[in-house]
C-alpha cells in the first residue's frame, strides 16, 4: 500500500509538471501574439490542452457599447452551442465576475439568480475575470465538476492570459503609433512636394537657417534652382538687406518651436521685391529639428487692396456729384491702367452714345453716337465677361468697322447694368498695343471700377426717381388744396381718377363705394370705358378683399392670384386701395409687374387726402341737414301751434257744448260723445308730438332685413280682418330699425282708415328700382289730392288726424329716400319708398 501510495504521488507529481510545463508553453505563445484575439484564442486552447478544461471561452470587454463580446471559444464549445451571448452590465454571473474583479465557481449554474439561460446544458461553471480585458468562462455539463485544484489552474491560465492581453495591446499601441508617424512623414512629403505655394525646409546652424531642400513652387517664384540653394543660407538667397533684422527675429522665433504669421517682403533672384504672407511649422524627427516653411505670394492682393482703396477715396468723397464721380472713376481706371482713353456708353435703340469720357482721344467725346455693329460696345455686350485685348495684329479684328473708325490696339470692356437691366459698357482702351496683357488684378480693378460705376449710375436713378416722386407727392398735395373746393362725393371722385391719370400716370382706375352689399363704381379715368368697371358684390374679387381687410394690395400677377376673379382676360397686375371703410380705390394693366411699391405708396397718399375729403363733405352734408331738420321742426311747431289753435279748438268746443248740455239734462249720452271727443284731441296730439319727434336725425344705421320689420310693425298696429300680404322675398336694407317700423305702422293705420277693417294691405319689392310699396285695396286717393296727403294735418277721413302720412315723408327723408303715392292695381293707394 505503501509503495502504491508513493507511485500515485509520484504519478500526481509527473502530471503537475506537465500541467505546468503546458501552461508555460500557452503562455509564452501568448506573449508572442500580436492581437488580443490571438491571445484569446491562445488562451482557450491551452485551457482545453493543458487543464482538461475542454468547454472553455474567452468574453473581451467592449468599451464603445460596454460589453463582453464572444471572442474565441474551443471546438468543444462550438459543438455544443451554434452562437454566443454577448453580456452587457448587469445581466449575467459573467457580468458580474468582470466587475467584482472576483473568480466565481458554480456547481449548479441552472439554480443561480443571476444564471443567464437556465435551459443551458452547462451545469457548472469557473468564470475568471481578466482584469479590465473581459472574462475566461471554464464549463461543464456535470453538476460540481471542478475542484480546488481546477479553479487554482483557472487562475494561473487567467493572469498568464491578463498579462499577455496587457502587452499585446501595448504593442497594438506602438504599432499604430508607428504607422501613423510613418503616414504623418509620408503626408508632409506629399505636401512639401505638392503645396502650390513656395515652401522651403530649413535646419538652423548658429542661428542661421541652412536650406535643407525647396519645392518646384519655390523654383518657379524665386527663380533658384534647387541644387543652387540647398546647404546655403535661406537669408542670403532672398532676404533683401533692409529686412534683415526682420529676417532673423523670425528666425529666432520659429527655432523655439512657435508659429511664425507674418506679412514679409522677399527677393527674387532677378532682384524683383515681391510680398509675401510667410509661415511656419516645426518638425521634431527626434535626431534633429527642423523648420517647415512656407511663402504665399500676396503682391497682386496688395495691389488690389490699394486699388480698392484708390476706388474708396473716388466714390466717399460727398463733395462730388454722380456725374463727377463716375468721370473720377473713368479717369481712375485710365491712369491705373496705363491706358490713353477710358469712357461710358450708353446703348439705346441699336446705337451706342458716348455718356462720359476722360484721355484725348479726338474720335471718343461725349456726346457721340454710332451705331452698335460699328462699334467696340457690340462685341463687349455679346461677351460672357470682361472683352480684353493686347494687340489688334493678334486677332481677326483688323477690318473690323470699330478698329477702322476708333484705332484702338488694345483694350478691357466690361458690360454696365443698372437695377439689372443692361445700361451699356465701360472701356479703357489705347490706341498702342500692350506689351503683356491685363493681369488678374488688373482685370479685377477694371471690375470693381466698372462696378462702381453701375453703383453710381444706380445711385443717380434712384435720386432722379426720388425726385420724380417728391414732384408726384407735390402735385398730390396741390391737389388736396383743390380738394377742399369739392362739395359733393362725386365731385371728389372724379377729381381722384383725375388725379390718379394726370399725376400717378394710373391710366386705368375708378373708385367704387359701398353701397349695402355691393361696391358700385363711381368714378373712372378718361381711358376706362363702362367696359372696364362694373357693379360687384363686395364679396368679390381683389377690390372686396381690400375692402374686407382695410389693407392696400399690390398684385403683381393677377392671373396668379384666386383673389383677383372675376377680373377682365387681359388684366395682369393691379393696385387696390381702401378708402377708409365705405370704398375702394383701384388701378389696373394688361401689363404684368407694371405696378411697384412706390406707385402704391403713392396711391395711398391720395387716397389718404380723398379719405379726408369725404369726411369733410359727409360732415357738412350732416350740418345741412341739421340745420333743415331746424327750419323743419320750426315749420312743425308754426303748424302745432295751428293745430292746437284750429284743429284741437273744434273737438274742444264740441266738448265744452256737450258738458253745458249735460249740467242741464244730465244724459247718459252727452257723457260718451264728451269722451268720443276727448279721444279726438289726444289723438291729434300723439301725432302731433309724434311729428315733432320727427325732428330728430336717425339713429345709427345698419343692415335689417325688411320682413322682418314689416311684421313687427303689422303686429303693433290694432286689425280685425285686416289681411297683409308680402310679395315675394324682401331683401335687406339699411336703415334706422326704429324709425323704419313707424313708417310702416303709419302706412298700415293708413290703409285701415281709409279701406276699412276688411281691407287687404301688400308689401313688395319695385319691379325695376331699388326700393320697396305698400299698396291696399281700398277707395284709394284721388288723383288731384295726392300732393297734398303729406301735408301737415291733411286728411281724407274724419277720423284721421293728418299727420300720419307727413311722419312717413318724414322719416323717408332722414333716410335720404323719396316717397310718392299712386294707384294701385285695385284701385287702391299706393305708396313707393324709393331707396
Amino acid at each position: 500500500k505503501v509503495l502504491a501510495a508513493n507511485a500515485e504521488i509520484a504519478l500526481d507529481r509527473v502530471d503537475h509538471e506537465r500541467t505546468l510545463e503546458a501552461l508555460h508553453e500557452g503562455t509564452r505563445a501568448m506573449m508572442d501574439a500580436k492581437t488580443p484575439e490571438e491571445v484569446a484564442e491562445l488562451a482557450v486552447e491551452t485551457a482545453r490542452d493543458a487543464l482538461g478544461l475542454s468547454l472553455t471561452g474567452c468574453w473581451l470587454y467592449d468599451p464603445d457599447d460596454v460589453c463582453l463580446r464572444p471572442t474565441a471559444f474551443t471546438d468543444e464549445c462550438h459543438a455544443l452551442f451554434d452562437e454566443f451571448p454577448t453580456y452587457t452590465a448587469g445581466n449575467s454571473l459573467s457580468w458580474e465576475a468582470f466587475v467584482t474583479g472576483e473568480a466565481a465557481v458554480y456547481d449548479d449554474v441552472g439554480s443561480q439568480p443571476g444564471a443567464y439561460d437556465t435551459d443551458s446544458p452547462i451545469a457548472s461553471e469557473i468564470i475568471v475575470p481578466l482584469g479590465d480585458h473581459g472574462i475566461l468562462n471554464n464549463a461543464s455539463t456535470e453538476p460540481g465538476a471542478f475542484d480546488a485544484s481546477d479553479v487554482s489552474a483557472a487562475r494561473i491560465l487567467a493572469a498568464n492570459t491578463e498579462a499577455a492581453l496587457e502587452r499585446a495591446e501595448r504593442e497594438m499601441l506602438l504599432r499604430d503609433r508607428e504607422t501613423q508617424l510613418e503616414r504623418e512623414r509620408d503626408r508632409f512629403a506629399s505636401l512639401f512636394e505638392n503645396v502650390p505655394d513656395p515652401s522651403v525646409v530649413v535646419e538652423m546652424h548658429d542661428d542661421d537657417p541652412i536650406t535643407k531642400s525647396v519645392n518646384a513652387a519655390f523654383e518657379d517664384v524665386f527663380g533658384y534652382e534647387s541644387e543652387t540653394v540647398v546647404g546655403r543660407s535661406l537669408n542670403d538667397l532672398i532676404v533683401p538687406p533692409e529686412h534683415a533684422d526682420e529676417a532673423r527675429e523670425i528666425d529666432r522665433t520659429a527655432s523655439g518651436g512657435n508659429d511664425v504669421a507674418r506679412e514679409v517682403r522677399r527677393q527674387t533672384a532677378s532682384g524683383e521685391v515681391r510680398d509675401f504672407l510667410f509661415r511656419n511649422v516645426s518638425i521634431d524627427r527626434t535626431d534633429e529639428y527642423e523648420t517647415f516653411g512656407i511663402y504665399t505670394d500676396i503682391t497682386e492682393r496688395r495691389e488690389a487692396e490699394q486699388f480698392r482703396r484708390w476706388l474708396y477715396e473716388v466714390v466717399s468723397d460727398s463733395d462730388l456729384t454722380a456725374d463727377e464721380r463716375v468721370r473720377a472713376l473713368l479717369d481712375l481706371g485710365r491712369e491705373r491702367l496705363g491706358m490713353e482713353i477710358g469712357y461710358l456708353t450708353r446703348i439705346e435703340a441699336g446705337t451706342q452714345r458716348i455718356v462720359e469720357a476722360c484721355g484725348t482721344h479726338e474720335e471718343i467725346q461725349p456726346g457721340d453716337e454710332c451705331p452698335l455693329p460699328q462699334s467696340y460696345c457690340q462685341k463687349t455686350v455679346d461677351s460672357d465677361g470682361p472683352m480684353t485685348l493686347r494687340h489688334v495684329a493678334e486677332t481677326d479684328w483688323e477690318d473690323d468697322p470699330a478698329y477702322e473708325a476708333f484705332g484702338l490696339e488694345a483694350y478691357v470692356g466690361s458690360k454696365v447694368s443698372v437695377n439689372g437691366e443692361l445700361y451699356g459698357a465701360v472701356y479703357f482702351a489705347d490706341r498702342e498695343p500692350q506689351d503683356e496683357g491685363f493681369s488678374t488684378v488688373e482685370l479685377a480693378f477694371a471690375d470693381l471700377v466698372t462696378r462702381g460705376i453701375a453703383s453710381e449710375l444706380e445711385r443717380r436713378r434712384y435720386e432722379q426717381a426720388l425726385e420724380a416722386q417728391k414732384h408726384k407727392i407735390e402735385r398730390l398735395h396741390a391737389v388736396a388744396t383743390n380738394l377742399v373746393s369739392c362739395e359733393t362725393e362725386a365731385e371728389v371722385y372724379e377729381l381722384t381718377v383725375d388725379a390718379a391719370e394726370r399725376i400717378l400716370d394710373l391710366y386705368l382706375c375708378y373708385v367704387g363705394i359701398v353701397e349695402g352689399d355691393s361696391i358700385v363704381p363711381k368714378a373712372r379715368s378718361s381711358r376706362a370705358g363702362p367696359e372696364h368697371v362694373r357693379e360687384m358684390d363686395i364679396e368679390e374679387g381683389t377690390a372686396g378683399k381690400t375692402l374686407r381687410s382695410g389693407t392696400s394690395r399690390l398684385v403683381e400677377d393677377v392671373g396668379a392670384t384666386d383673389a383677383a376673379e372675376p377680373v377682365r382676360e387681359e388684366y395682369r397686375s393691379a393696385i387696390s386701395v381702401p378708402i377708409g371703410d365705405f370704398g375702394v380705390f383701384q388701378a389696373v394693366s394688361t401689363d404684368k409687374d407694371e405696378f411697384d411699391a412706390e406707385d402704391l405708396e403713392l396711391a395711398e397718399t391720395l387716397v389718404a387726402h380723398v379719405v379726408a375729403t369725404v369726411e369733410r363733405v359727409r360732415r357738412e352734408r350732416e350740418l345741412e341737414r341739421g340745420r333743415e331738420e331746424l327750419e323743419r321742426q320750426n315749420d312743425r311747431l308754426e303748424e302745432f301751434a295751428s293745430v292746437v289753435s284750429h284743429d284741437l279748438r273744434n273737438p274742444l268746443g264740441v266738448a265744452q257744448g256737450y258738458l253745458e248740455m249735460v249740467r242741464e239734462s244730465g244724459a247718459e249720452e252727452d257723457f260718451a260723445k264728451i269722451d268720443r271727443a276727448h279721444d279726438r284731441m289726444e289723438a291729434i296730439i300723439e301725432d302731433v308730438l309724434t311729428l315733432a319727434r320727427q325732428g330728430r336725425t336717425v339713429g345709427d344705421t345698419h343692415s335689417v332685413s325688411l320682413a322682418d320689420v314689416v311684421e313687427t310693425a303689422w303686429s303693433a298696429v290694432e286689425t280685425t280682418d285686416t289681411e297683409l300680404t308680402i310679395e315675394g322675398d324682401l331683401r335687406t336694407i339699411e336703415a334706422d330699425e326704429s324709425r323704419l317700423c313707424e313708417l310702416f305702422e303709419n302706412l298700415f293705420r293708413n290703409g285701415i282708415e281709409h279701406g276699412g277693417e276688411d281691407v287687404t294691405v301688400r308689401v313688395g319689392e319695385l319691379a325695376n328700382e331699388r326700393g320697396f310699396f305698400v299698396e291696399d285695396d281700398g277707395p284709394g286717393i284721388p288723383a288731384d289730392e295726392r300732393e297734398q296727403v303729406f301735408d301737415h294735418g291733411f286728411s281724407t277721413s274724419d277720423e284721421g288726424t293728418g299727420f300720419g302720412l307727413s311722419i312717413v315723408e318724414t322719416i323717408a327723408d332722414a333716410h335720404g329716400w323719396t316717397v310718392t303715392v299712386t294707384e294701385s292695381e285695385n284701385g287702391g293707394a299706393r305708396f313707393e319708398i324709393r331707396t
